[in-house]
């Protein structure tokens, strides 16, 4: 898929930034009502259960056998000087703000540069921010095709010392164990929405058993 392909199927309510520095490219619209915003949530992450990825332990896995228990699920990378280690602390305080509501939940961080962040990477990376959130790498166009199930997407923009960083979609996606798309929330939610999102998500939290 081309990059104007890819890009072109992100809904402008999705907007992507640039993680160094923060930067919008893409400006917001009026949010979707109800009946609307829960047909687009129903259409997110289909066909992709065949993704070849690997965890940050090393060990090789379908996108399909991430399910088992609800969780929280966005793209970013481990150069991120800002919205992904944000996003992730954000997360974890408040799922120890719940308890045990919160200690049903799992945090997924799939990564969108591929290239610099390896397994041996996420796992020294993802260290920081408590247990149960898990990694995930892989080759480019399968994160691409991934990415684009939850219309999400990235590109990267090279800067003039050959370094680069990599734009991507902020949303926070929140799955329940059978692997559907029940809300999502922009990176820069209120706390208060946040933990009211996850408070729910916790809620579907009872008999399920999330995969190791």
């Amino acid at each position: 898929m081309s990059r104007a392909a890819l890009f072109f199927v992100v809904p402008v309510f999705l907007a992507l930034a640039a993680c160094a520095p923060p930067q919008e490219m893409a400006t917001t619209t009026a949010a979707p009502d109800a009946a609307s915003r829960a047909v687009m949530l129903g259409q997110l992450g289909h066909g992709v259960g065949d993704v070849k990825l690997v965890r940050e332990t090393g060990a090789r896995i379908l996108w399909e056998q991430t399910r088992g228990a609800p969780r929280v699920m966005f793209f970013g990378f481990t150069h991120c000087p800002v919205i992904c280690p944000t996003t992730l602390y954000q997360l974890d305080a408040t799922r120890t703000l719940l308890g045990e509501d919160g200690a049903r939940i799992g945090i997924d961080f799939v990564t969108v540069d591929p290239a610099r962040d390896t397994a041996s990477v996420l796992q020294a990376y993802l260290a920081a921010f408590g247990h149960g959130v898990r990694g995930f790498t892989g080759q480019t166009e399968d994160i691409r095709r991934l990415a684009a199930a939850y219309r999400a997407a990235f590109r990267i923009q090279h800067s003039a010392d050959g370094e680069y960083t990599v734009d991507h979609t902020t949303m926070i996606y929140c799955i329940a164990a059978d692997g559907r798309v029940v809300d999502m929330f922009p990176f820069d939610a209120p706390r208060a929405t946040i933990e009211a999102r996850l408070r729910s998500l916790a809620a579907s939290a009872a008999g399920s058993v999330r995969a190791p």
